[in-house]
């Protein structure tokens, strides 16, 4: 009976080691299966890491975000043109003025500015960097001009509205009198413009002029880009000091020498090619990051005579300019 007993204890003795024994390869196999798992999960994030970098770097090289937001904005744009557009409608029925607050959203209202005409503007921000995501494409849109920082719209009637020959002077006051003026010049078929001929020079690649380049390629880039140029208002005078304005009631500046340099009375060089001459004198009038002044180039003068035979605005400028002349 004893023996039995001593057996039976073996028994148990042993069935527990086997009991301990089991447990411990179950709890190593589910380490092992958690060090699996845990592996698993790494590779998995490291994979996820590397699409989600492949899809965002996939976004950025096709510009689909950039699309979107110029999407967007296309649609905001269409929206404002169409409430300016109706406003006027409205107003031409009621016998009324049109009111324009408000039709702008608080997003575009830095830039976007609707005149008392109805003519849409865009200025430069307050910020001094635009904020709109494409300008070309608000320009476009909107069928806006472009007013350049340190200048204002005028706000006589009749100077105002791009079709005639929007006006725009320099500084805050749109009805002043004493300021310089210039004229914007519409050029809504770049690729006409492009493929007028100049002596004076070439841009390297007329579809694609670049507008860190040199004069002309800036010109370009810059007629692309805005949809048209300034030119000065009245004929260039001199404010008394040897400095270009474009203001009513002043003598045109006469008896100067077309390259950078002036003589004097027995053929003496007087200053020297960046400070003397009608070219000089042009280009230091405004040279700012924001504006650069220059004589006109032959292409620009060909829009302008194009668009002024096709503007219907009269062409009898006997009361006209700077000048005194009479009727034979």
């Amino acid at each position: 009976m004893r023996g039995k007993i001593e057996n039976m204890k073996t028994i148990k003795v042993m069935k527990k080691a086997d009991d301990t024994s089991r447990r411990v390869r179950e709890n190593k196999q589910k380490i092992k299966e958690r060090g699996i798992s845990l592996i698993v999960l790494v590779i998995t994030i490291i994979i996820i890491i590397i699409l989600a970098g492949a899809v965002i770097l996939s976004l950025n090289n096709s510009n689909v975000i950039l699309k979107a937001k110029i999407a967007k904005e296309s649609n905001d744009f269409v929206a404002i043109r169409e409430a300016v557009e109706n406003e006027k409608t409205n107003s031409m029925f009621e016998g009324g003025t049109s009111t324009y607050s408000g039709i702008v959203p608080a997003s575009y209202s830095d830039e976007v500015v609707v005149l008392p005409s109805g003519q849409i503007t865009i200025k430069a921000p307050t910020t001094g960097t635009t904020k709109l995501v494409d300008i070309t494409n608000a320009i476009e849109k909107l069928d806006a001009v472009y007013i350049p920082a340190g200048f204002v719209a005028s706000t006589v009637t009749g100077e105002n509205i791009k079709s005639e020959g929007l006006v725009i002077k320099s500084g805050s006051n749109g009805a002043a009198t004493d300021q310089n003026e210039f004229v914007w010049v519409p050029v809504e078929n770049y690729n006409s413009f492009a493929k007028g001929t100049m002596k004076e020079a070439e841009p390297a690649n007329r579809d694609n002029p670049d507008p860190a380049g040199n004069e002309v390629e800036q010109m370009y880039a810059s007629v692309k880009k805005y949809k048209g140029f300034y030119i000065a208002r009245y004929e260039a005078a001199d404010n008394g000091s040897g400095t270009v304005i474009s203001k009513k009631n002043q003598y045109p500046w006469n008896n100067t020498e077309w390259g950078y340099i002036d003589y004097g009375e027995n053929g003496e060089v007087i200053g020297t090619e960046t400070e003397t001459g009608v070219v000089g004198k042009s280009r230091r009038m405004y040279s700012t990051p924001n504006v650069q002044t220059t004589l006109v180039y032959g292409v620009q003068w060909n829009a302008l005579m194009n668009w002024y035979n096709s503007s219907g605005i009269d062409t009898n400028s006997y009361s006209w300019g700077n000048y005194i002349h009479y009727r034979l």
